[in-house]
């Protein structure tokens, strides 16, 4: 599923809140890959490639957008300090295949449109996906 929409309480949240580990479904199945899975936790979810992005963004808005996106998990030089120039890199790299209009990732994330707060939230997830 890549967005839902529909009337409110008509149980969007729910069904993401489902599909994200957050809560067990009372009946049905849930088919990932056209396998029939059960998750106990939202842990169980992203280990099976599911990643929800709610509307309401939890971002650092004092952060730029490697800061956010490499938040709690940030890329170390073999000096032990931050490697900026990498998360950069690899930040401009998943933001140009979503975004190539994007330019200002350096900007704090406040002065950024909501568009591309929204890019950001995107691109935090692949970048989890992908073991940073």
């Amino acid at each position: 599923m890549r967005r839902s929409a529909g009337a409110q309480r008509a149980g969007k949240t729910v069904l993401s809140k489902m599909l994200s580990g957050v809560y067990a479904p009372d009946s049905g199945s849930i088919l990932v890959r056209g396998e029939e899975v059960h998750f106990e936790s939202p842990r169980d979810a992203r280990a099976a490639g599911i990643e929800t992005i709610f509307q309401s963004l939890a971002l650092a808005d004092n952060l730029d957008g490697p800061g956010n996106l490499f938040l709690g998990r940030e890329l170390m030089t073999k000096w032990r300090t931050l490697d900026s120039r990498r998360m950069e890199f690899e930040s401009s790299k998943v933001i140009a295949r979503l975004n190539p209009n994007f330019k200002n990732i350096l900007d704090p994330v406040l002065r950024m449109s909501g568009g591309q707060r929204q890019t950001i939230a995107i691109v935090e997830r692949c970048i989890l996906m992908r073991g940073y």
